[in-house]
C-alpha cells in the first residue's frame, strides 16, 4: 500500500494482461516519433493542433508531452492563453 499522498501513478497497463504491456510500450513508442516528426516540421503550435494531428483527446496529448518532456525528449514552452472574444451584448 502507497504512502498517503503519494502522487507516482502506476504505468497505464499495470491493471491490464501482461501481455498488453508490450503492445502499449510499441503504440506509445509510434505516437512519440510522430509528435516529434510533426514538432520538427510544424513549430510553434499548440496542445489542440498536435492532438488533432494524432488523432488523441487533449489531456491525453498533455500527458503525453508532459512524459516527453520529463524524459528530455522535448522542451515545453508556454505563454499566456490569447483573450477570449466577448460576444456583443444585444441590449436586452
Amino acid at each position: 500500500m502507497g504512502a498517503v499522498g503519494c502522487t507516482t501513478q502506476p504505468h497505464p497497463t499495470a491493471l491490464a494482461a501482461p501481455e498488453l504491456r508490450p503492445l502499449f510500450d510499441d503504440w506509445l513508442a509510434t505516437v512519440e516519433e510522430e509528435l516529434l516528426a510533426h514538432l520538427a516540421e510544424d513549430e510553434p503550435t499548440d496542445l489542440t493542433a498536435i492532438a488533432n494531428h494524432l488523432g488523441l483527446a487533449p489531456v491525453t496529448t498533455a500527458h503525453l508531452l508532459g512524459r516527453m518532456a520529463a524524459a528530455g525528449k522535448i522542451s515545453l514552452y508556454a505563454r499566456p492563453a490569447p483573450a477570449k472574444r466577448e460576444e456583443p451584448h444585444n441590449g436586452s
